[in-house]
């Protein structure tokens, strides 16, 4: 008698263990991309929005890119952003760049100015749609995700001198504008 209650405890347990291994991870949570505003406040992009350049460090063209997600385990977050235009990356964020800046604001976290670094010259994406596509893992595994579409600018587009001088200097030659 005590050998099959042995045996259905043993299947109970294969079971549950079973049934754990079979779940799917939770969905990810939310995250807004935006930017540290003048006034110091987290400022979502809105979609269509001009992603204006600016020099990172004094020398790199590129974004500070902050973001907004609930709560999360601070403990070294893997953070991922990229700047996607028609399926190619083009810029992302220096991984390297740990700690984060992270501030709790009521019940959520930013992460604020994250640096984005662009892989091709700026020449070849000026003005066009893009979109920044963010993701967060923190340490208890909790995904957030979030994006947002919009255009690369000096200040403002339509920009005359977003053009450049060669078209196979650019991932994309055909899309490229050259300058006359």
């Amino acid at each position: 008698m005590l050998h099959h209650h042995l045996i259905g405890v043993v299947l109970a347990f294969v079971a549950l263990l079973a049934i754990g291994c079979s779940e799917e991870p939770p969905p990810p949570g939310p995250l807004e991309v935006g930017l540290r505003a003048s006034t110091g406040e987290f400022e979502a992009f809105a979609p269509g929005a001009d992603f204006v350049l600016q020099l990172l460090g004094g020398r790199i063209l590129g974004l500070e890119v902050s973001l907004r997600m609930p709560r999360l385990d601070t403990t070294d977050p893997d953070v991922e952003i990229a700047v996607v235009d028609e399926g190619l990356v083009i810029g992302a964020n220096l991984t390297d760049m740990r700690p984060y800046d992270l501030e709790l604001q009521g019940d959520d976290h930013i992460l604020w100015d994250a640096p984005t670094t662009f892989q091709v010259d700026p020449c070849c994406f000026l003005c066009r749609d893009v979109t920044i596509e963010a993701r967060v893992v923190d340490a208890s595994g909790h995904r957030r995700e979030g994006s947002v579409m919009g255009r690369v600018s000096r200040g403002a587009c339509p920009d005359p001198g977003a053009c450049c001088a060669a078209a196979e200097d650019c991932p994309m030659p055909e899309r490229t504008r050259l300058c006359m």
